[in-house]
């Protein structure tokens, strides 16, 4: 196998991921241009790219789901039979190309335009709910998240908005056509001619057949991941979310989006407390609650911030859920706000600093959204007095529910869950807290690398 073809086949599904970019991101920029059905369509097409790479990259495993648990086959040609890199681009992309993108320009014919629909609801959504998992036994397989948050998704909404258009026999022609051409290119074509057991010339790596592990769709596991990389999660879903406001905005009202762009504050606020420049832990045991000694766990630990930080989300997402509800909305501003005093005052008095990771987010993020949204709901009376007089009181319990009582259920002096010495170092805090005699030195109990946080 050429260079070119060895490095074609080990990222096809990356290079798919780039294309459901693509049409993504056209759906969004043409939305108007589009009709009900090109538009779930268009969607299915970048949700389908998406999904390979959910299938084969990140997390990856479909080899090792497909060959060792679903077909049982032997160690020695697990890596090449019956699925290979070869049939699974051949596979995956035939029905990329010519049965999800073409309906996208023949939406007139009604029996063809169900084809990716009723094979995303039918077979993908089918295949990882219920099939992969009660043979992994486990809740999560690759693939599922783009099935579940994607075809479903996409042919609910299609199937409500055409409900009672498409007869009977539209429905057989779409499934047949979907199920014979699964047959004839996966199976006939992809299995029976193009594989063979012990012809390793299209095998999977070691490294795409172990991206597979049943420990790691343990619900379990993902619980502790999420507990130590809860703030590269919010991440990732801050920089979704600005694209998807972006170019989705407009679907929103001007209240909705005022409220949204808050709760994304709130991301790039945890950001700036945990990333970059990050350190905010610590400031907050030793300026907040006076601990000089057991400072890396008591009484904010990781988990007790992993909790903390998870339950804001609901609450700021409340409001955008009710935007008619004021007061909802004025709590959730006046708590943005309530980070200028918090990081401004409270924790930069207690530990002599000019500036704390927290504040420049909470300044010109936070503040000038509250602003804007008080003035919003003034110019178009929408507000009551009353709305203020509840606000206060439900700020005050908000902050009593999300942020006191976690912290107060998982203090422990021996908690298994310090921050780590990586998280302590950043923005230089623990070095400014010894400097300015805040901290007992050196840390007792000191971090044990080999401690077990389970």
């Amino acid at each position: 196998m050429s260079r070119a073809s060895s490095w074609f086949f080990a990222n096809w599904a990356n290079i798919s991921a780039a294309f459901g970019v693509l049409a993504l991101s056209i759906l969004a920029s043409y939305w108007d241009h589009f009709s009900i059905a090109q538009r779930c369509l268009l969607a299915n097409v970048g949700i389908l790219s998406l999904h390979f790479w959910e299938e084969f990259v990140i997390p990856g495993g479909l080899p090792s789901v497909w060959n060792v648990v679903g077909w049982k086959t032997a160690t020695e040609n697990a890596d090449h039979y019956p699925l290979n890199q070869r049939n699974a681009v051949l596979g995956n992309w035939w029905f990329l190309f010519l049965l999800y993108l073409p309906p996208v320009f023949c939406n007139t014919v009604s029996w063809f335009t169900l084809v990716p629909i009723v094979f995303g609801l039918v077979c993908e959504a089918f295949m990882h709910l219920v099939a992969f998992n009660i043979v992994l036994g486990t809740c999560y397989n690759p693939g599922l998240f783009t099935s579940l948050g994607g075809f479903l998704p996409v042919g609910i909404v299609y199937l409500v908005h055409y409900a009672g258009q498409h007869p009977v026999l539209d429905w057989v022609k779409a499934l047949g056509f979907a199920l014979s051409n699964y047959v004839f290119i996966f199976y006939f074509v992809g299995i029976y001619m193009l594989a063979k057991p012990g012809d390793d010339r299209y095998a999977f790596t070691k490294d795409e057949m172990d991206r597979f592990s049943r420990t790691r769709y343990n619900p379990i596991t993902w619980l502790k991941v999420y507990r130590d990389n809860w703030y590269y999660v919010v991440g990732v879903g801050f920089f979704a979310g600005a694209y998807f406001m972006a170019f989705f905005g407009h679907l929103f009202s001007q209240i909705q989006s005022i409220l949204i762009w808050n709760t994304l504050a709130v991301a790039a606020h945890q950001i700036e407390e945990y990333i970059i420049p990050g350190g905010t832990t610590l400031i907050i045991n030793v300026a907040l609650f006076n601990e000089r000694r057991d400072y890396d766990r008591y009484p904010l630990n990781k988990k007790g911030t992993a909790v903390v930080n998870t339950l804001a989300y609901p609450f700021f997402l409340a409001p955008v859920l009710w935007p008619n509800e004021i007061w909802l909305g004025l709590t959730q501003v006046f708590f943005g706000v309530a980070q200028i005093f918090a990081h401004g005052l409270a924790m930069n008095i207690g530990v002599n600093m000019g500036y704390n990771p927290g504040l420049a987010t909470a300044v010109l993020l936070h503040l000038p959204i509250a602003v804007h949204y008080i003035a919003y709901v003034q110019d178009h009376d929408l507000v009551r007095y009353t709305d203020f007089l509840y606000a206060i009181p439900l700020l005050l319990a908000a902050t009593v529910v999300i942020v006191l009582v976690p912290i107060r259920l998982n203090r422990d002096r021996q908690s298994p869950y310090p921050f780590t010495p990586e998280e302590m170092a950043r923005f230089n805090v623990l070095n400014k807290l010894k400097a300015n005699h805040l901290v007992d030195e050196p840390l007792a109990p000191t971090y044990r690398d080999e401690e077990v946080r389970d």
